[in-house]
C-alpha cells in the first residue's frame, strides 16, 4: 500500500496492490475507489457529472503504470487544472480487461461498471434486472457504435466554427417577433435586452435558432428546449413538494438537435462571465466544465434503464447545501428557506391587496396592472380559463373546480416574453383559500422553421400551448399538476401555477467558482432532459469520453459570443440609442 498526499493538503490517494486499486479522498470524504484489473490502462472517471463537476477530481491511468490525479476545480486556487500528483501502479496480475468501480458521495451515489467497449449499470431501484434481449438494432453496443460512426460524417471538431450567413439580419428577425406584441410593453422589452450582450442573448432565441440552422449536427434529435440559456434553469416544487433543480422554460420546446441546446447554454455561460467582469479564462473554464458535465452525464445515462432515466432528478436542496465555505452555505440556506415561502399562497400575498372587502391584484405598472385587453378576444382571460380544464387530468379537474376566478391582470415576466400576452388569474375556493395561476401566450417555436424533420414525422398540435405542455412533460423530471393549455380567439396559451417554490441563480453575486458549479448543474439537467426523449447511447457514442467535443464547443461559444456582442451593439444603436 502506498499513500500520497498532494499539494492541496486536502486530496489524498492510496494505492492498494491486491487488488490493484486507487482510492482518492477529499479530506475524510471518500471520492472514488477505482480498481484496475489490467492494461491497456484507461481513464478512470467518476460515473456522474455531478461528482466531477462539483469536486473536480479524477484519476487517469496511463500505459506506463502510473495514475495521474488531476483537478479541474481546485481545492486551492494554485492547483487549478494541474496534476495533483502521480501514483506508481504495480504491474497488474492479469492482461484481461479494464474494470473500474466508482463511488461518489452519498448525495449522488451511483454504482457503475465500465468494461472496455461496453457500459452497463445496475439500477438503484432493484437488486437485479433481467438481462436485456440484445439485437443488432437496439443493443447498447450497437447504439454506441452508431454514434461513434457518425463522427465520420460530422467530425466533433466541426462544431468549433460558426460563420455568419451572407444575408444574415438579426434585427429584422427581432422586429418580426415584436409584431403582434403589446406595443405599450415593447420599450420594457428593449430596455431589458439592451442591458448587456448576456441579456440580449436571452431575448433573441429566434436569432440563434436561425444561426444554428446550417451548423453541423449529428441528426440525433431530442425534445429540445429551444432556449437553453443558463437563466432558464432553477429550483421548483414537485407535486410531492420536494424542491428539485431542472430546466424551467419551455416556450420554444420542439424536437431538434441536441447540439443546439448545448451550444446555447455554453454561449450564455461565457457571456455570463463577461457580464460579471470575470477573467476570460475563468469564463472559459465555466464553459469547459459545463461541456464536461454534459458529456459525462450522457455517458452515464447511456447505460441506464429507460425507467431510471425517466425518474432521474436533481435535489435542489442538496445543491444549495453543497457549498465550499460557510458564507456561501449561509446564502444558499437563505435561498432554500425563501423557496419554502414562495408558494402559490405566498404569491397571493405578494401580488394582491384587499379593496372594498374584496381581494384584487395590485396596480404596479408596467409589471402588474389591470387592462381592458384581458377582456378582449385574443387575450380574454375568462375565455382562456373556461377552456383550460379540458387539458387537465380528471383528478386535477376536480380540484380546479373548487376554485372560482375573482380577478385577472397583465403580469410581465422574463425578457423574451415581454410584450407577449402574459397574465395572472386570482382564484378562490373560500375567503381564506386563494391561489394564482399564470397565463402565457404560446407562439410557434423558434425552432419550427429550421429543424430538419420530414413532414410526415413532424409533431402536430392543435394548440401551441399544448406543444409547450407536452414538451415540458417530456423534458422535466416533474411538472406542475396545473400545467395545461387553452386559447382565446386565434391565439394559444398555456397555464401554470405562479412561483410554486421557485428559486433562481443570482449570477450577479456568484463568483467564478459558483458560475462553474452552476453551469455544471445546468448541463447535468440538460443532458438528462435530452436523454428522456432521445437516444443517450447514440449521443454518448458520438461525444465519447475525451474532451474533443468540449474544446470544439468552447471555440464555438467564443465565436458566437463575439457575434452576440456585435448584434447587441447594433440593437442598442437602432432601438435604444440613448
Amino acid at each position: 500500500m502506498v499513500n500520497v498526499s498532494f499539494p492541496t493538503g486536502a486530496v489524498n490517494a492510496t494505492v492498494h496492490e491486491r487488488p490493484l486499486s486507487v482510492v482518492v479522498q477529499f479530506g475524510e470524504l471518500l471520492l472514488m475507489s477505482a480498481t484496475v484489473a489490467a492494461p491497456p490502462f484507461a481513464e478512470i472517471e467518476t460515473d456522474t457529472a455531478e461528482f466531477e463537476t462539483y469536486f473536480g477530481v479524477r484519476a487517469v491511468a496511463d500505459g506506463d503504470g502510473a495514475a495521474i490525479v488531476r483537478t479541474s476545480f481546485p481545492a486551492t486556487k494554485a492547483c487549478e487544472g494541474r496534476a495533483l500528483g502521480v501514483l506508481a501502479l504495480p504491474p497488474p496480475p492479469h492482461p484481461a480487461r479494464v474494470k473500474a468501480t466508482m463511488r461518489t458521495p452519498a448525495r449522488f451515489r451511483r454504482r457503475a461498471t465500465l468494461d472496455k467497449g461496453a457500459i452497463s449499470r445496475r439500477s438503484p431501484t432493484r437488486a437485479s434486472k433481467p438481462a436485456a434481449v440484445e439485437s443488432s438494432d437496439d443493443s447498447i453496443e450497437q447504439r454506441l457504435a452508431a454514434g461513434k460512426a457518425r463522427r465520420g460524417e460530422v467530425p466533433r471538431s466541426s462544431h468549433a466554427h460558426w460563420t455568419p450567413a451572407p444575408h444574415r439580419d438579426p434585427l429584422a428577425l427581432l422586429e418580426q417577433v415584436a409584431q403582434g406584441c403589446l406595443q405599450e410593453l415593447l420599450p420594457l422589452r428593449i430596455a431589458r435586452m439592451a442591458e448587456s450582450p448576456f441579456t440580449f442573448l436571452r431575448g433573441s432565441a429566434v436569432v440563434m435558432a436561425a444561426d444554428l440552422a446550417d451548423s453541423p449536427a449529428t441528426g440525433f434529435l431530442v425534445q429540445a428546449g429551444g432556449d437553453a440559456h443558463c437563466l432558464n434553469y432553477g429550483g421548483f416544487a414537485t407535486p410531492e413538494r420536494h424542491l428539485i433543480f431542472d430546466i424551467n422554460d419551455f416556450d420554444e420546446t420542439y424536437p431538434g438537435p441536441w447540439e443546439w441546446d448545448l451550444k446555447r447554454l455554453l454561449t450564455s455561460l461565457l457571456l455570463a462571465g463577461r457580464h460579471r467582469g470575470f477573467k476570460e479564462r475563468s469564463s472559459e473554464i465555466a464553459v469547459l466544465s459545463a461541456a464536461e458535465a454534459y458529456r459525462t452525464r450522457m455517458n452515464d445515462l447511456a447505460a441506464w434503464p429507460a425507467l431510471d432515466v425517466f425518474y432521474a432528478r436533481l435535489d435542489a436542496v442538496k445543491i444549495l447545501n453543497a457549498a465550499r465555505n460557510a458564507e456561501v452555505r449561509a446564502r444558499r440556506s437563505r435561498i432554500a428557506d425563501q423557496a419554502a415561502t414562495t408558494s402559490v399562497f405566498a404569491a397571493v400575498e405578494q401580488l394582491t391587496t384587499v379593496v372594498d372587502g374584496a381581494r384584487r391584484f395590485k396596480e404596479e405598472p408596467p409589471l402588474l396592472f389591470h387592462s381592458p385587453q384581458t377582456d378582449q378576444p385574443g387575450f380574454d382571460i375568462v375565455e382562456i380559463f373556461r377552456g383550460y380544464p379540458a387539458s387537465l387530468r380528471p383528478d386535477i379537474q376536480e380540484l380546479f373546480g373548487r376554485y372560482r376566478l375573482i380577478d385577472h391582470a397583465v403580469k410581465v415576466v422574463g425578457v423574451g416574453s415581454v410584450g407577449t400576452r402574459c397574465g395572472v388569474g386570482l382564484f378562490a375556493a373560500s375567503v381564506d383559500d386563494a391561489m394564482v395561476l399564470q397565463v402565457k401566450e404560446a407562439r410557434a417555436s423558434v425552432l419550427t422553421p429550421y429543424v430538419p424533420i420530414p413532414a410526415e414525422s413532424k409533431p402536430v398540435y392543435a394548440n401551441e400551448g399544448e406543444r409547450v405542455v407536452r414538451g415540458q412533460h417530456l423534458m422535466q423530471a416533474a411538472s406542475d399538476v396545473f400545467l395545461g393549455w387553452s386559447s382565446s380567439g386565434d391565439r394559444d396559451f398555456y397555464v401554470r401555477q405562479y412561483k410554486d417554490m421557485k428559486t433562481a441563480a443570482d449570477l450577479d453575486t456568484d463568483d467564478e467558482y459558483q458560475l462553474r458549479e452552476y453551469g455544471g448543474w445546468c448541463a447535468w439537467a440538460l443532458a438528462t432532459a435530452h436523454a428522456r426523449s432521445g437516444d443517450p447511447a447514440r449521443i454518448a457514442g458520438y461525444i465519447g469520453g475525451r474532451d474533443t467535443l468540449d474544446r470544439a464547443l468552447l471555440s464555438f461559444a467564443k465565436e458566437y459570443a463575439k457575434q452576440t456582442e456585435r448584434d447587441h451593439a447594433a440593437f442598442v444603436a437602432k432601438f435604444a440609442p440613448h
